[in-house]
Formats: C-alpha cells, structure tokens, sequence
C-alpha cells in the first residue's frame, strides 16, 4: 500500500512573536530594535502621547485613551496610563491576537508605561500567548512618587509574566564608561531585550543539530512558577564556559538564582565547528549547579556568521523569587495588610446624608403670546342711571317714577330682564284704600332682594 504522505507536503508554522513597546521608554527600546533591521517579530508601539508615537518606527501605532488622554499623555500618573490602555483594549487585542510569544517592554515608574503593561501583559495572558516583560527599574536618586508607582505596578505586572526581566537602571552606571551619553547607556539596556527577542526566536524557529519544541518550552514558561532570562557570549578556547558564566551573571541582571530552579532552557548559538562535546560539558555544569533538580531542554543552532564565537541563551524557570518581586516586597510597607490583625466589631450603617447639587439654572425669560387681550374698557353710568338711595321710598312701598324705573332697569338688565314696566302691574286688590297694594310680581322684586 503506498504510503500517500510522501507526496504531501509538511506545513511548518513558525512561532509567532510580537513586540510591543509601552509609554515612552518601550517604545525607544522597540525603535531601536527596529534600527537594528531584525525582522523576526512584529512591532507594536503604544503611547498616550500622540506626538512621540507619530516619530515611533513601529509599523503598528497604538494611541491608548484617545478620550481620556486626548493624545496628551498620561501626566506621569500610572493611574492614567491604565485607564487609557483600558479604553483601547479592542486595538490591543486585536494587534496582539495570534501571537505564541509576547515581549512588553516599558520603563517603570512613568505614567503610560507603568499603567498600561500589566494590562496588555494581561491581554497577551488571555489569547494564549506566553508572556515575557522586560522592564527597567527607576534610578535610586528619582522621586520618591516614581519608585513607589515602580513598586506598585512591578507586582500588578508579575501576575501576568511568564518571565521577567527587571533591568536596574543604577546597574547601567557600573557597565557602562563615564564619557558614554546617556542616549547611549540606556541603548545597552535596551540591547538586552534585543538579544532576549533575537535569541529567543533563533531558539524556536532556528534548524540546528538540536531543535527545542515549542510547546515542550511554553509548558515549562507557564507551569514554571516564574522565570527569568539572560544571555551570554563566549569567545577561543573556553567559549562555551565563559558564555555560561556572562549569562549567570549579567551585569544588568544580577547573578540569576539557579540552584532555585525547576527547569533550564539553553540554547547554543555558534558556527559548525561547535562540537557536541562542549555543549556535553555546559550542560553538565549548568545541572549540577541546579543540584541535579532542574529539567534541562537543550538547543543548539548553527550560525556560521559566528566564526570563534558562541551565544547562549539561558532560560530558568521555577525561579520562587526573581528579583523584581523581591524589590517589590523589600520596599513594601510591612504595616500593609490585605486582612486586618484584630478583628475588630462591625459599626452600625449610619445613614448617609446625601447632598444633591443642584445647578444654577438661569430663569428662562417668559415668551409673551403672539395675541393680545382688549384692555377693558371703563362704562361711565349717566345721571339718568344712578340708583336711587334706599331711603328714597319706605321700605314696602314701590316707587313708579321714571328715575326708579330707569333705575329697576339698570338692576334687571344682568337677568335679561331689562324693559321691564313697572306701570302695567294689575293690582289684585286696589281698592284697599292707604294700604299697600299686593302686587303680584316676584319676592325679590318686591323685596328689592
């Protein structure tokens, strides 16, 4: 039976890495990354500042709180920088969605970068990516409110790294000349994130005489309980030895704790006259400093632009403690406390006196209507109209002159009653002499009600 996958091509999908630099100083790093032509990752730039990330060389741009920040920058409040990065979380997402491998980069102690990193670290975190910061520390002489926004969002981010590395900016003053620039002594920070991303995909996607698994090395990153990172150069005789001792103990680094860890990642980068046996030899040394406990994955990828020269790429894993969660808990203060020491009895609800404000409302001018009422109009009553005073006529008697007519008719008019003659009424008994007649007219008219 013939076997049809010999005339099937096999698929290889290289792991994808992305970089993305936040606030002002991951961005530099990312730049400077991309000066340094190397095409095996893809770029991201995230900033609050409109006018920094226009001048990036990333080829994706992030501008983070395009309402909050407004392009302006997060005024050196992390506060700000992580409302910000929450606000863009669709364009994080989307820029960071179908990446193996995320490097974030940032200075700490700023406003954009110390805010925003733990967030997209988080992101990186929930689309499957393993998750590897690289952040620098603020130097010792800088304000108290930098270290402490440093602190504080060092241990936000260490939730959601699989490997940190904590670049000392004080370290920079013992590596570097005295006449060096400054531009030029934070370029040997950012140079270590160069050579971490570099190495790091040389070590996945590289064809050698030993190939690492991928997913044999991102299980061992996110069940490690915690890594670190760090590369070394060898060169003559005892190469591979001296690239071993720079990588242990990088000066920007401090010395890695390896007797700590559960699992070592090496990778040996060289020319093909690298022999096998000194790879032999590096990795027995490396086991016995772990005390024989670490689960050691080798590598090794030929690179004949190394002529008599050696790279190591040192990935340690299982580390309890890395240095930047022990900075964190050195300068902690020990009076913090997420449960209170003495339980102490719960206080009654007291109401609560709720103020409402309320805004000061100009009145609205009333509008007038588009009619208009008739002014009323005042009736003069003429001489012939007056009522006569009661006292005019005993009370009972009927006055029949034609002032009191005229009158009677004024006082009728209101009723419809006006034209009323008070000369037609029929006497039902006249002849009662002196008396009063009966007339035969209604009460209140005979009344005068």
């Amino acid at each position: 039976m013939k076997n049809q996958n010999n005339h099937n091509e096999i698929e290889y999908r290289k792991p994808v890495i992305k970089v993305i630099g936040l606030g002002g100083g991951g961005g530099n790093a990312v730049s400077r990354m991309i000066e340094k032509e190397y095409d095996g990752a893809e770029f991201i730039a995230a900033n609050t500042d409109a006018q920094a990330l226009k001048q990036n060389l990333a080829p994706t741009k992030i501008l983070l709180g395009p309402d909050t920040a407004r392009g302006m920058g997060s005024g050196g409040i992390p506060e700000n920088g992580e409302r910000a990065a929450l606000e863009s979380e669709y364009e994080l997402r989307k820029a960071l969605q179908g990446a193996d491998i995320v490097f974030l980069t940032a200075g700490m102690g700023g406003g954009t970068g110390s805010g925003a990193i733990p967030f997209a670290a988080r992101i990186a975190r929930e689309i499957g990516a393993v998750t590897i910061s690289v952040v620098s520390t603020p130097f010792s002489f800088e304000s108290g409110r930098r270290i402490e926004n440093a602190r504080k969002y060092m241990n936000k981010l260490a939730d959601f790294s699989d490997t940190l590395i904590a670049i000392p900016n004080d370290q920079l003053l013992k590596i570097v000349p005295h006449n060096l620039s400054l531009k030029e002594s934070f370029e040997v920070a950012d140079d270590v994130l160069r050579q971490g991303v570099m190495g790091l995909s040389q070590l996945l996607t590289g064809t050698g005489e030993i190939n690492v698994d991928f997913s044999h090395v991102r299980n061992m990153l996110l069940n490690g309980g915690g890594s670190l990172l760090s590369i070394g150069y060898g060169k003559g005789h005892d190469k591979v030895k001296q690239a071993l001792e720079q990588a242990l103990n990088h000066p920007l680094l401090e010395r890695l704790p390896i007797e700590n860890a559960t699992g070592l990642i090496v990778n040996f980068t060289g020319n093909e006259n690298l022999s096998f046996t000194e790879v032999i030899e590096g990795m027995t040394s490396l086991q016995e400093m772990a005390n024989n406990r670490a689960e050691i994955i080798p590598g090794q990828v030929i690179d004949n632009s190394f002529e008599d020269e050696i790279q190591v790429i040192l990935i340690i894993t299982g580390i309890a403690s890395t240095p930047l969660e022990s900075l964190a808990r050195a300068e902690r203060n020990p009076f913090e406390s997420h449960e209170p020491l003495v339980q102490m009895p719960k206080p009654e609800p007291k109401p609560i006196k709720i103020e409402t404000a309320v805004a000061d409302i100009k009145p609205e001018p009333v509008l007038q209507p588009e009619f208009s009422y008739p002014e009323p109009k005042t009736i003069e009553a003429s001489a012939d109209t007056s009522i006569a005073p009661e006292t005019s006529a005993p009370r009972g008697k009927m006055d029949f002159s034609p002032a009191a007519d005229a009158a009677f008719d004024t006082f009728l008019s209101p009723l419809g009653l006006s034209g009323f003659d008070a000369s037609s009424i029929t006497f039902i008994n006249d002849n009662e002499p002196g008396g009063s007649p009966d007339l035969d007219v209604p009460t209140f008219i005979r009344r005068k009600l």
